[in-house]
């Protein structure tokens, strides 16, 4: 009977610590992605954009995960939207990667999505030239200057841009260093944006959030001899924000730990297989 109950006893415990080291790994493997507030070497607050203090935000039926709030998806323009096919297809869409079931974007075929970015363009610098690393969509659809900034696109726009060109899409990385703050950042794209008004005033224009680092990168980069500025990821995206408003596509509800690449900055195929479907439908949107 004794040793009966100290057998039972040793299973309870070791059931216990079997729990406890899956939640371990849990947890390592579901770090949050957070941006950083940086104000010195020794100080960097931790802004967690996962955090639950916003009310979670709602698509029709579809109740979204607690990672997709108010403040980092275009939910009110999306919902203000004309109710059409497209529109509940991008709702669909929302949800269904919500729910974290995205087999059927891998298995779908891209005809529909070429048809609704004919005449556009998504520019941008390495974060675009996976396009082209992946093999997605046709480069008719893309111009990746990788390595290069804001400024740098500007100079080449005109071969970008033509008098049929329906929508343009700019999304960039933290090729940031040179900018003086999130002020000059914004005016140079504002100058890039009126850049393609010049060359064709009927262009619709959009902007891509400035998706989050992830921790590990933004420490690893302030101990670099060259900074990257990292750390000023939230301010830079957050000025984009207000300057651009409608302007503005906030995509970074997409950037979960596991669309990672291994230098934190990058992404997997998993979440252009989203970018693709979301950006063609979001574009296409009605008012």
């Amino acid at each position: 009977m004794i040793l009966k109950s100290i057998k039972n006893k040793v299973a309870i415990f070791a059931y216990f610590v079997f729990v406890a080291f899956l939640l371990n790994k849990y947890y390592i493997n579901n770090q949050n992605i957070s941006y950083f507030d940086y104000f010195n070497v020794e100080r960097i607050q931790d802004i967690d954009i996962n955090n639950n203090s916003h009310d979670d935000a709602y698509v029709d039926n579809g109740i979204l995960d607690s990672y997709y709030t108010t403040n980092n998806i275009n939910i009110d323009r999306i919902l203000n939207a004309k109710d059409t096919v497209i529109k509940q297809k991008l709702i669909d869409l929302l949800n269904e990667f919500a729910h974290n079931d995205l087999e059927r974007l891998y298995k779908s075929q891209l005809e529909e999505y070429y048809e609704l970015l004919d005449k556009s363009k998504i520019i941008g610098d390495s974060m675009v030239k996976h396009l082209h690393n992946y093999n997605l969509i046709d480069y008719r659809y893309y111009v990746a200057y990788p390595g290069q900034s804001v400024d740098y696109i500007i100079e080449h726009i005109d071969d970008c841009v033509s008098s049929i060109t329906k929508n343009v899409i700019f999304w960039t990385g933290y090729n940031i260093a040179l900018f003086e703050d999130e002020n000059d950042y914004v005016n140079t794209y504002q100058k890039l944006y009126d850049r393609v008004k010049e060359i064709n005033p009927n262009t619709n224009v959009y902007i891509c959030s400035l998706m989050p680092a992830t921790k590990e990168a933004i420490e690893q980069d302030l101990k670099a001899d060259f900074n990257h500025n990292l750390h000023k990821g939230y301010e830079y995206d957050l000025a984009l924000k207000k300057h651009f408003a409608d302007n503005y596509i906030d995509i970074k509800f997409m950037a979960k730990r596991e669309y990672y690449g291994p230098d934190g900055i990058h992404f997997r195929v998993d979440l252009y297989n989203m970018l693709i479907r979301y950006l063609a439908y979001y574009i296409n949107l009605e008012y």
